[in-house]
């Protein structure tokens, strides 16, 4: 279990660290649990993901799969999604402006 691991590093030692830890779980086929706030380093490295908005599950599923108006709904503003070729995945980014819905959704 890591908590924020990449918290205050430079993104060359982000992407080493999270490219360390996702090189162990498969070498070892065992399990790592990281809790992070940056979308993009989790659809890049993790499988599967938890979205929590109040202390309760928002979405679950496939990191490849994390829809945009989920986001927009826990984070209360708007949210685009980059694809990047082939193994270099995707990059989330906040916009800025109102969702949709205008609120979080802390149901």
């Amino acid at each position: 279990m890591q908590d924020e691991p990449t918290a205050s590093l430079d993104p060359a030692h982000q992407h080493h660290l999270l490219r360390a830890a996702r090189e162990w779980v498969e070498r070892t086929s065992g399990g790592c649990a990281v809790i992070l706030h940056d979308l993009t380093l989790a659809a890049r490295y993790a499988d599967d993901g938890l979205l929590l908005a109040g202390g309760r599950v928002a979405w679950a599923g496939a990191m490849a799969d994390l829809p945009v108006p989920v986001l927009e709904r826990v984070f209360g503003t708007a949210f685009v999604r980059l694809d990047l070729p082939e193994e270099e995945g995707v990059v989330y980014a906040a916009t800025g402006r109102a969702a949709a819905s205008g609120k979080i959704n802390c149901e």
